[in-house]
C-alpha cells in the first residue's frame, strides 16, 4: 500500500488502487456495500443521480442528474426533506470514521478498489501531499471507530430482520392473544452476543432485551416492539447545540447577557397564560419583537437571540411545519414538547431537523418498563404544569412553588380533559345508523352462515305472475333481497329467492296484454322457508328511529365537548371576558317568506344557520361579539362599527310594532348585516369584511348574568378554567340543545338516504371539520380502526390528493391537511398519512383502551406514582425547581441533573441514569451516528 500510494503522488495520479489485504480493504468494502443497498441505491435512483458523479459529505451529498436533456448539479443533506436521512443512515457512520477532515467521499461499486488519494492519508494518518516512508499502520481513528460502526451497522440490520420477524408472526393475531419469544431461536451479530454474555443458541426475548425492548408477552405488545425497532431518528444539525464553546457568536453572547429564568428568553414568559391559544409562530414573532423593542436589537440580532433562547429553553418553537392546529395549551403542543425532549436527548439540535409529524410520532412509541415511564414522566412534569398554569387549573406561582397536590390535580384534568375529547371524536366518526345497515344486519341474524356479500347479491321474484306484469319495468318481477326489505314490501307470501326458482320450468311471460299466463311454478317448501324468515324480521322504521335517536344524542354531546374545548382555546383575554361578562346567544336566518301570523317554528328553522352561533359578551362596559362557528373557528368581533351595528339589529323591535299594525299582512324582513351568512347557513370558510343583506337575528337560549372575579384575584392575575367551568359547560348546552347542526328529523331523513346530493355533501363536509375541530385534543397515537369508526370515516368518501384514509391510518394526521379540506368543503377527502419516524401500526381496536399507555399518555399520567416520586420531585430544598430548570434549558443535560448528588431525584431513584443513558444509545443508533462515549463495540444499549 505504501508503494502504491507513494507511486501515486510522484506521478500525479488522484487514485490509487488499494489492495485486497491492505488494512483499509475492509473499510471499503464495507462501505462500497452500504452505498449499494437497496434502499440507498434506490434513493439515489428516485433522484436521477450520476453515481460516478456522487460526492458524500457529513451532512449531505452532492452529485448531478438529467432532466428533460439539461444537465445540472444538484445537492441534499440530512435536515431537508429530500428523505436522503432516512436513506443514508448506515452510511454516515462509516463515511465519518473514513472521512474525519469531511472532504468528501465517492461513489464506490463493490469490487471496485480504486479511490481518491485523500481517503488512504486519512486512513493511515497521513497529511496530504505526505509521501510515506515504511510500513503503513491504520490510523487510531480508523481502527477504533471502524469496530464501533460495524456494531452500529449490525445493530440496525439485526433491528430490520427483527421487525419483519415480528410482523410477520404477530399478523392476524389479536393484541392479547399470548406470544412464548423465549422459545424462538434466532441468529444475533458477535456484538450483541458480545452484549447478552451468554453462549449460542439464543432467543428473540433475549435479543429484545438485550436492546432494551422489554420482554412482550403477546401479539399487542409486540406490535409496540416493532414500532421501536421501526423507529428512525435524524442526525443532529453541524451547529446543532447553540451552547457549545466552538460556536460563540454575537447572538449567543447577547443570548448570555439576557438569560433569564427556565421558559423565558431575554424576561419574555414563553408559557405565560396570555399566549395560551396561540400559534407557534405568533409567539415567536412576538419573541422576536420583544427582543427589538424591549432590549434594543437591532432585527438581525433579534432574531438570532430568539432564535438561541428557543433552541436552548423551547426547541418545540423550531420544529419545522407545525400547523396552525397545534396551538399553545393544547395537548397536541404537549406532544409536541414531549416529542422534541426525546428527540434533543439523543443530541442538541436534533428536532430542528424534524418536522411536527416526525417529532410527535415519538410520543406514539410505548414505554418498555415502569422506568422508562417515571423517567418520561420526569420530564413531563414542567410541561404538564405548564399546561395547568396556562389552562387555569392551578395557578401561577413564583419558580419551584407548584406542590405535589397541583401536579396530581393537573395530571388527574389532563387525563380526563382528553378521555373526554377521544370520547366525542369516536362519536364524531361514527357514522349515522343507516337503513341498509340496519336491514343487513337483522336478515344476517336470519341467516346463519350467510356473509353480507352473499346477502348484497340476493334477490327474490314476485310469486304472482299478475303482480309481475303489473310492475314498472325498472323494477321488474325481480329485486335485492335488502332493498325489497329497506323499502318495506318483503312480506309473506309475496316472494321466493331467486336461487330457488327453478330454470327449467320457467316459462317467459308476454309483454302484450293478449298473452299474460305464465306457466312458471314454485316449491311451496321454498316459499315458506322465505316467509318464515319475513315473519321474523322486524320492522325497520322503528329499530332505526330509536338507533338515530341514541345517536343523535350522542352527537349532542360530542358537540358539548368540542364547543368546550373551543371555548378553552381562546386567548386569555377572550376567556376573561365570556367568564366574567354577560352573555346573549343569538342564531341568524333568512325570512320565511310567509305572514309572520302564519310562521311556524318549522318554517323558521328551515331558514336558519345551524352551522354557527353569535354571541354577545358585555363586560366592563364594552361590547363584544364572538362568532361561534362549527368548522372549529371562534371569530372575535371587537371592531366599535362592527358591534354597533350588530347591536342595532339586536335591539330593533320595530317588527314588533309593525306586526301589530300590519296584523296578518306583515311579512318580517332582515337587516344589512357585518357578517358572512353562508358560513352560518352552509358551514362554508367565514370570509372577511363581508356584508349579508336580509338577516334576521333571533335570541336563542337563556341569558348568562355577569360574573364576578374570584377572592384575592385582580383582572391582571385571573386565569379562569374555561373547560370546567360551570358558565362555559351551560353556553355549550344552550347551543347544542337549541340550535343543533342538524335537526333530529334531517338526521333521521340522512338515515333513510332521502337527502338530495348536496345535502348528503353538506353533511359530509360538516361532518369532516367536526372531526378536524378535535384532532388537537386527541392523543397522536390514535388510530383510525377497524368497525364501526373507521367505516364512518371512510363513508365519508374523503379523499387529499386522490388517497383514501383507511383503518389503522392515524388520525393525527388530518390535522396537517386542514387547509386542503378547508378549502374543498363540499369535496371533502382524507389522506393516509403516517409518520415517518414511526410507522403507523394497524390496530383493531382503539389505542386509549390498550392496557400500555403511549408516552403521549403516560409522560402526564401520575396517578399511580409513588409518594417516593413525588417527594423527590417536589423536594423544595434541592428538588423540583433544579429538576425543571434542567429540563427546560436542553433536555440532553438531564442525565447529569439526575447525577447531581444534590438532586433529591438522584437519591431516590438512582437507577433513572441507567434508563436514561440506554434510551438515548438506542436513540442514538436510530440516527446512525456512533456514540463517541462509548468504547468500541459497546455502542448498543
Amino acid at each position: 500500500m505504501a508503494a502504491r500510494l507513494a507511486g501515486a503522488l510522484k506521478t500525479g495520479q488522484t487514485r490509487v488502487a488499494v489492495p485486497g489485504h491492505s488494512g483499509v480493504a475492509d473499510a471499503l468494502q464495507i462501505y462500497a456495500q452500504m452505498l449499494n443497498h437497496a434502499s440507498t441505491r434506490g434513493w439515489f435512483t428516485s433522484k436521477g443521480l450520476e453515481l460516478d458523479t456522487l460526492t458524500l459529505h457529513k451532512h449531505g451529498v452532492q452529485g448531478y442528474t438529467s432532466r428533460d436533456g439539461v444537465r445540472s448539479a444538484v445537492s441534499y443533506s440530512t435536515t431537508d426533506d429530500s428523505g436522503w436521512w432516512q436513506a443514508s443512515v448506515k452510511v454516515r457512520a462509516l463515511r465519518d470514521v473514513l472521512d474525519p477532515g469531511d472532504r468528501g467521499l465517492p461513489h464506490i461499486d463493490v469490487g471496485e478498489d480504486r479511490v481518491p488519494l485523500h481517503m488512504i492519508e486519512q486512513a493511515y494518518g497521513l497529511a496530504a501531499g505526505e509521501v510515506p516512508v515504511g510500513e503503513l499502520t491504520l490510523s487510531t481513528t480508523l481502527a477504533t471507530g471502524l469496530e464501533a460502526v460495524k456494531s452500529v451497522i449490525a445493530d440496525l440490520d439485526e433491528r430490520e430482520f427483527l421487525a419483519t420477524l415480528l410482523e410477520q408472526r404477530v399478523q392476524g393475531l389479536a393484541n392479547g392473544r399470548a406470544i412464548d419469544w423465549s422459545t424462538q431461536p434466532i441468529a444475533i451479530s458477535r456484538f450483541s452476543a458480545q452484549g447478552i454474555g451468554t453462549p449460542a443458541p439464543h432467543t428473540v426475548a433475549q435479543l429484545l432485551a438485550h436492546k432494551g425492548l422489554g420482554a412482550p408477552v403477546n401479539a399487542g405488545e409486540t406490535r409496540n416492539v416493532v414500532a421501536w425497532l421501526r423507529t428512525t431518528l435524524p442526525p443532529a444539525p453541524a451547529l446543532g447545540d447553540y451552547s457549545a464553546p466552538a460556536l460563540e457568536t454575537p447572538g449567543m453572547a447577547a443570548f448570555r447577557a439576557l438569560e433569564s429564568p427556565p421558559g423565558t428568553v431575554g424576561g419574555f414568559a414563553l408559557y405565560a397564560p396570555a399566549h395560551a391559544g396561540r400559534t407557534l409562530g405568533e409567539v415567536r414573532s412576538s419573541l422576536a419583537q420583544h427582543m427589538r423593542e424591549q432590549h434594543g436589537l437591532d432585527a438581525k440580532l433579534a432574531h438570532q437571540v430568539a432564535q438561541i433562547g428557543l433552541a436552548q429553553n423551547a426547541p418545540e418553537f423550531l420544529v419545522r411545519e407545525v400547523p396552525d392546529a397545534v396551538k399553545i395549551g393544547t395537548p397536541a403542543w404537549m406532544e409536541l414538547r414531549l416529542g422534541c425532549a426525546m428527540a434533543e436527548a439523543v443530541a442538541p439540535g436534533t428536532s430542528r431537523a424534524m418536522n411536527e409529524e416526525q417529532v410527535t410520532a415519538l410520543t406514539t412509541l410505548t414505554p418498555t418498563s415502569n422506568d422508562q415511564r417515571t423517567l418520561l414522566q420526569v420530564r413531563g412534569t414542567g410541561m404538564l404544569l405548564d399546561w395547568a398554569v396556562l389552562n387555569g387549573i392551578v395557578p401561577a406561582r413564583p419558580q419551584g412553588q407548584l406542590t405535589a397536590q397541583d401536579l396530581k390535580k393537573a395530571s388527574q384534568v389532563f387525563t380526563r380533559q382528553r378521555a373526554m375529547a377521544t370520547r366525542a371524536f369516536t362519536a364524531t366518526c361514527t357514522p349515522v345508523p343507516t337503513r341498509r345497515r340496519f336491514a343487513v344486519k337483522e336478515l344476517l341474524k336470519m341467516s346463519p352462515g350467510t356473509s353480507a356479500a352473499q346477502l348484497e347479491a340476493m334477490r327474490v321474484e314476485l310469486v304472482d305472475p299478475n303482480e309481475r306484469r303489473n310492475s314498472r319495468t325498472s323494477e321488474g318481477g325481480s329485486r335485492s333481497l335488502v332493498e325489497a326489505y329497506m323499502s318495506g314490501d318483503l312480506v309473506p307470501g309475496k316472494w321466493i329467492l331467486c336461487s330457488d326458482v327453478p330454470q327449467n320450468g320457467r316459462v317467459t311471460t308476454s309483454r302484450t296484454p293478449f298473452q299474460f299466463q305464465d306457466d312458471a311454478t314454485f316449491s311451496v317448501a321454498d316459499r315458506h322457508k322465505l316467509d318464515n324468515l319475513i315473519e321474523r324480521l322486524p320492522a325497520l322504521d322503528g329499530l332505526l328511529e330509536k338507533a338515530v335517536d341514541v345517536h343523535y344524542q350522542k352527537q349532542q354531546a360530542a358537540f358539548v365537548t368540542k364547543l368546550k374545548l373551543m371555548f378553552a382555546g381562546l386567548p386569555l383575554a377572550d376567556r376573561q371576558r365570556i367568564e366574567l361578562g354577560a352573555v346573549d346567544l343569538f342564531t341568524l336566518r333568512k325570512k320565511t317568506g310567509k305572514q309572520q301570523v302564519w310562521e311556524s317554528d318549522d318554517d323558521r328553522a328551515a331558514v336558519t344557520g345551524r352551522q354557527g352561533t353569535l354571541m354577545r359578551v358585555l363586560h366592563d362596559q364594552n361590547v363584544t361579539y364572538y362568532e361561534v362557528l362549527n368548522s372549529g373557528k371562534i371569530i372575535c368581533q371587537d371592531d366599535p362599527a362592527v358591534t354597533g351595528s350588530l347591536d342595532r339589529v339586536v335591539r330593533d323591535t320595530s317588527h314588533v310594532g309593525q306586526y301589530k299594525l300590519q296584523g296578518a299582512h306583515y311579512m318580517r324582513v332582515g337587516h344589512e348585516v357585518p357578517l358572512d351568512f353562508e358560513a352560518y347557513g352552509s358551514g362554508s370558510l367565514p370570509r372577511s369584511g363581508v356584508t349579508s343583506a336580509d338577516v334576521i337575528i333571533d335570541r336563542l337560549g337563556r341569558y348568562v348574568e355577569a360574573g364576578s372575579l374570584p377572592e384575592n384575584q385582580t383582572l391582571a392575575s385571573f386565569v379562569p378554567d374555561t373547560y370546567q367551568s360551570d358558565r362555559t359547560e351551560f353556553i355549550a348546552c344552550e347551543i347544542a340543545e337549541n340550535n343543533f347542526y342538524e335537526t333530529q328529523a334531517q338526521m333521521l331523513k340522512r338515515a333513510k338516504g332521502q337527502l338530495s346530493i348536496e345535502k348528503s355533501r353538506e353533511a359530509h363536509a360538516r361532518d369532516v371539520n367536526l372531526v378536524l375541530s378535535l384532532v388537537p385534543f386527541i392523543g397522536a397515537y390514535q388510530d383510525f380502526a377497524d368497525g364501526n369508526v373507521g367505516k364512518g370515516l371512510q363513508s365519508l368518501a374523503l379523499d387529499v390528493g386522490g388517497v383514501v384514509i383507511g383503518a389503522g391510518g392515524q388520525a393525527r394526521a388530518l390535522i396537517r391537511s386542514t387547509n386542503q379540506l378547508a378549502r374543498n368543503t363540499l369535496r371533502p377527502t382524507l389522506g393516509r398519512f403516517s409518520a415517518s419516524v414511526a410507522p403507523r401500526t394497524p390496530k383493531v381496536a382503539w389505542a386509549w383502551t390498550d392496557p400500555k399507555a403511549r408516552f403521549s399518555d403516560a409522560a402526564f399520567d401520575f396517578s399511580k406514582q409513588t409518594v417516593q416520586f413525588f417527594n423527590a420531585v417536589f423536594n423544595p430544598a434541592d428538588g423540583y425547581p433544579r429538576l425543571i430548570s434542567a429540563v427546560s434549558r436542553g433536555l440532553g443535560k438531564l442525565p447529569s441533573a439526575l447525577a447531581s448528588a444534590n438532586l433529591g431525584l438522584s437519591k431516590a431513584m438512582p437507577h433513572l441514569m441507567s434508563v436514561e443513558e440506554k434510551l438515548r444509545c438506542y436513540l442514538l443508533v436510530c440516527t446512525g451516528v456512533v456514540d463517541p462515549t462509548k468504547p468500541p463495540g459497546m455502542a448498543n444499549p
